[in-house]
């Protein structure tokens, strides 16, 4: 019937929305929970840092691990619900993203969280 036919294509293309929302987060920066990066420390240039993960493109992202106080330049790519960079320095990280793409998180526990719009 013509509402089993629509009713499979309304199913089909939301579940194709919904699995490539997160696609292209151009733009977006997440930032690393507060404390995750751990204390200060004199002489530990990086100790103390929570991290930062920039999107500059919909396959590049500027990146400042935890505990580090190096930017690194990484690529992308996102396959919902896992967001995978991989990083000239640091090598690979796969990370999981929120069904509302607000938030990143690691097998590790380390979670970034993205940041509100600057005005």
């Amino acid at each position: 019937s013509i509402f089993t036919i629509l009713f499979v294509l309304f199913f089909t293309v939301g579940a194709n929305a919904n699995a490539n929302r997160c696609e292209d987060l151009t733009g977006k920066t997440f930032i690393g929970a507060d404390g995750q990066g751990g204390e200060p420390a004199e002489g530990c240039e990086g100790c103390g840092n929570d991290g930062a993960i920039e999107m500059t493109s919909a396959t590049d992202a500027s990146v400042v691990w935890v505990g580090s106080d190096v930017m690194e330049n990484c690529t992308y790519a996102v396959r919902f619900p896992r967001v995978t960079f991989t990083c000239q320095f640091s090598g690979t990280e796969k990370m999981t993203i929120s069904k509302n793409c607000s938030t990143l998180n690691t097998k590790r526990g380390l979670k970034f969280s993205i940041a509100a719009p600057q005005p």
